[in-house]
């Protein structure tokens, strides 16, 4: 099958409330889904999500200016119908340039989505067969984890309410609670500790882990050690003290750590964008594990090649989670879970709760991208144990591709603009629609846009 046409859905929707973050708060969902049509008929969709620029690098506008200039000239009028057309078109893509992964993951989950359904296959088991990996007998438990965060003031630390915030979850069987430190200083020990002995107090039966995520906060390395220390007999796991530009410092930090008894494990978030990050933080063994972001990594092509990479690192431990994603990045999110999950440590819970931060409970009732089978629980059941798991049926659904029912009518309610392009006659057109506004434009002639560099 070839491609015949891709389209850009410019997506803005507010948050239930802001999300701090060490690098800045966000309090709006401005993401890009894409949707790729074959010649065939059949769709694929994928998603990326930039979060702040700060953060990724990258602005929902920009990542559409990339796709229409950069993405889709290479990828219109190919053939796709292996895995391995997929990644040599990537390959392209992502020549000589590792820093809009955004934008390239949202066409990279798309161009899987499309395969699987021609496929008739799940993505998950398609890539778990590519790289050779066992075929699960039933879908693993995949226990939900949930990011509590503190909007503090100086006169109010907020802890309480974070307290409540995480009892609340925990009632609804979540195993794993994700602390936010780093951007408190000053309170931030309480907050675990208060948090953990609650917790404990309250629900003496229940295994509940904290994980705590260090924002890229911290300066140096006594700074970071001197804080994880304090904290350690409550988390199991300590993200990303450290801004991804210093790996030494997190080098440092976790020779030291390899010799405290009892310390929690060291991950990294932002330090393992790219996969090349990803290789130099396996190389100077600068963490023990890695947290998986498909949408900020570049997709599914990302997965495919760490996996590689660690076939010398089998003690690496992944955590994969969301960002801010719609159900459909979360889908993606999820099938990618399975193809890593040999890898993976329950206690640290897979964190996809993107739809949940922005719009709350009402992503299951039909303020999503994606339709959910059930309306009561939507993406989360309970096990026999009473913990919240992703419900294997949604992740599979009709067992090709991504296996979701898209929302057209969601997707057009928050849909600022839409951008197609296309390949006819050797030009390549962009259209913009912008309410009942249409604006198509040529681009030009598809040889002569190969011949110039791009990226």
């Amino acid at each position: 099958m070839k491609i015949k046409k891709i389209e850009l859905f410019s997506t803005h929707e507010p948050y239930k409330r802001p999300i701090p973050i060490a690098v800045g708060t966000n309090s709006i969902r401005d993401n890009v889904l894409v949707k790729i049509t074959a010649d065939n008929g059949l769709e694929g969709w994928g998603e990326g999500s930039p979060l702040i620029p700060s953060y990724s690098g990258e602005t929902r506008d920009q990542m559409v200016d990339d796709i229409v200039k950069r993405i889709a000239p290479d990828i219109l009028g190919q053939s796709v119908g292996d895995v391995d057309d997929i990644l040599k078109l990537i390959d392209i893509v992502h020549h000589n340039k590792y820093y809009f992964m955004c934008a390239i993951a949202g066409v990279d989950i798309a161009l899987f989505d499309l395969l699987g359904k021609f496929k008739r296959r799940p993505v998950f088991e398609l890539i778990r067969d590519y790289i050779k990996l066992r075929r699960f007998k039933n879908i693993p438990e995949l226990p939900a984890n949930f990011t509590v965060s503190r909007n503090a003031t100086k006169k109010d630390d907020k802890i309480d309410e974070m307290i409540k915030e995480a009892e609340d979850y925990v009632n609804k069987g979540y195993s794993v609670i994700k602390v936010k430190i780093g951007i408190h200083k000053k309170s931030d020990i309480n907050s675990v500790k208060n948090l953990c002995t609650y917790v404990k107090k309250k629900y003496p039966n229940k295994k509940v882990y904290l994980f705590a995520d260090g924002n890229q906060a911290y300066k140096t390395v006594d700074e970071a050690l001197a804080v994880i220390k304090s904290i350690r007999d409550y988390i199991v796991c300590v993200e990303q003290p450290f801004h991804r530009n210093m790996p030494y410092l997190s080098q440092k930090l976790h020779k030291k750590l390899e010799k405290v008894k009892g310390a929690p494990l060291l991950i990294t978030d932002e330090s393992n964008s790219s996969i090349e990050e990803l290789e130099n933080v396996l190389i100077s063994n600068a963490a023990g594990g890695a947290l998986l972001k498909l949408v900020r990594s570049g997709g599914f092509h990302y997965i495919i090649r760490m996996m590689k990479l660690l076939k010398k690192y089998p003690n690496f431990k992944l955590a994969p989670c969301s960002m801010t994603e719609t159900g459909i990045g979360t889908t993606a999110n999820l099938h990618s879970a399975l193809v890593v999950h040999d890898h993976c440590n329950p206690e640290l819970g897979f964190g996809f709760d993107g739809p949940m931060q922005v719009i709350g409970d009402s992503y299951k009732r039909g303020k999503d991208t994606v339709l959910y089978k059930n309306k009561k629980t939507g993406w989360i059941i309970k096990n026999k144990k009473g913990v919240a798991i992703y419900d294997p049926e949604q992740i599979v659904g009709e067992g090709r591709g991504l296996g979701i029912n898209i929302n057209h009518s969601y997707i057009e309610k928050i849909t600022q603009k839409k951008t197609i392009i296309t390949l006819s006659k050797g030009n390549l057109y962009k259209e913009d629609v912008v309410g009942n506004k249409k604006e198509k434009v040529t681009i030009g002639k598809l040889s002569e846009i190969l011949k110039h560099p791009r990226y």
